[in-house]
């Protein structure tokens, strides 16, 4: 038994052995803090201590949180019982020789990989696995595989989901992934030599999954002021209420539901971490599309001038004059930051916008009409300035989300482009 302490100093002690302490006791409750890591410590390896050696521990016992945190990345996010299942199904294809045990990747965007033995040679599958798809998930998968794909050269793709329905696969597959799901739809595309194509099967029945209140609009809210600014976590939950347009009692509620998914870390009293970011960006892009940008639309209306600069121009001077932040997102955000794709739309995220400043502006309210109106969904969205643009421009997230809600050819195009040069930034682990 190694005794750590006494006449020896702090900068003596190697931290990694503490780090390495098997705990908790079989039993006991897990150590949530450093009070419990210390208590655990001295009454397993009679730890001998001087006062300095005290914060000696005390910081290692944040290396043992965070190793903890950073396990759950790197392990299979999902039930193995469900990988088990989709595994399966490969394996009843006769062009499928062997498929190895499941294992954790390294990136983010996988939840995991097996090597399959094929005629043509082994491979390595990297799979994504999805409880439910909805077509903004779809959109997104599609937008976001070929950035991810080329560090996995000459490697198989695949998204496993109860249920894909057959113009999802085909889209899925014109991104390179293939495709299975527990009803039995098979779409398998290998390098122009294996196909095979299973369709037809019907929907299986699904349990519905336990609502949060993380995709509700409050709780997206705060997912984007968390996303688009790391060091707003550790900020006091009045500002981060401010900031995210909702209530102080919400906030708490909120973040109190992050650190239960394993999406947030207490580091210290005054600092957090957020951990397991693609799931909150996946998890924020969908919620846009289904509640977000329904809540917040103001409207959609129509200008007697036809060109989108003149109709940019009116906006800008009466917004400055009356002194309310607005930005542009969508299509025209878009191009503003990336030059591929400029569409007849004009998205706006305005802060207000009074019906006297409409009349001003003479635009008319029409259901078809070029021009709509959203409601600011954090102040953050307004953040994303740059210099050399002649127009405010909305945050990259919030354009990206609203391309994926129209989710046309060219809408994908430019969204994967945004991703590639402003948004994988965020989601990086560091």
């Amino acid at each position: 038994m190694q005794e750590i302490g006494g006449e020896g100093s702090p900068a003596d002690i190697d931290l990694r052995t503490l780090s390495q302490i098997p705990l908790p006791l079989k039993g006991k409750s897990p150590i949530n803090n450093k009070k419990d890591l210390w208590i655990e410590l001295v009454s397993r390896r009679k730890i001998f201590f001087e006062f300095p050696l005290m914060f000696t521990i005390f910081r290692c016992s944040l290396k043992v949180n965070e190793a903890k945190q950073r396990t759950i990345v790197m392990n299979p996010k999902k039930n193995n019982l469900q990988i088990d299942a989709y595994i399966r199904q490969l394996r009843r294809l006769k062009p499928i020789h062997k498929i190895s045990k499941p294992k954790s990747t390294q990136g983010a965007f996988f939840d995991f990989c097996f090597d399959i033995t094929l005629p043509i040679g082994r491979r390595t599958a990297y799979c994504k696995l999805k409880e439910s798809l909805t077509s903004a998930t779809i959109h997104n998968l599609s937008a976001q595989l070929p950035t991810y794909a080329k560090a996995y050269p000459e490697n198989l793709f695949f998204l496993f989901a109860p249920y894909i329905p057959s113009k999802a696969m085909e889209e899925l597959a014109s991104a390179g992934f293939n495709s299975v799901d527990l009803a039995g739809d098979v779409r398998l595309k290998i390098e122009n030599s294996i196909y095979i194509f299973i369709t037809g099967k019907s929907k299986p029945m699904l349990s519905q999954a336990k609502a949060s209140r993380l995709d509700q609009p409050c709780g997206l809210g705060l997912l984007f002021t968390l996303l688009t600014e790391s060091a707003m976590v550790s900020r006091p939950y009045r500002e981060l209420a401010k900031v995210s347009n909702i209530s102080l009692g919400s906030t708490g509620t909120l973040m109190q539901e992050l650190e239960r998914r394993g999406n947030l870390i207490q580091i210290s009293k005054n600092k957090r971490k957020l951990i397991r970011k693609r799931e909150l960006f996946d998890l924020w892009i969908e919620g846009y599309r289904n509640r977000l940008r329904a809540k917040n639309l103001i409207g959609q209306y129509e200008s007697l001038k036809e060109s989108l600069n003149l109709v940019l121009g009116d906006i800008a001077n009466v917004m400055r004059r009356n002194k309310i932040q607005w930005a542009i997102t969508g299509t025209y955000g878009a191009y503003l930051l990336t030059h591929h794709y400029r569409s007849d739309r004009l998205t706006l995220i305005v802060e207000t916008l009074p019906q006297t400043l409409l009349k001003v502006l003479r635009w008319m309210p029409s259901d078809r009409g070029r021009i709509t109106l959203l409601k600011a969904f954090s102040t953050q969205v307004y953040k994303f300035l740059t210099q050399t643009q002649k127009w405010p421009v909305a945050h990259p997230l919030a354009i990206y989300a609203e391309l994926m809600y129209h989710g046309g050819d060219r809408e994908i195009e430019t969204a994967r482009i945004l991703y590639e040069t402003e948004l994988q930034r965020l989601i990086h682990e560091s």
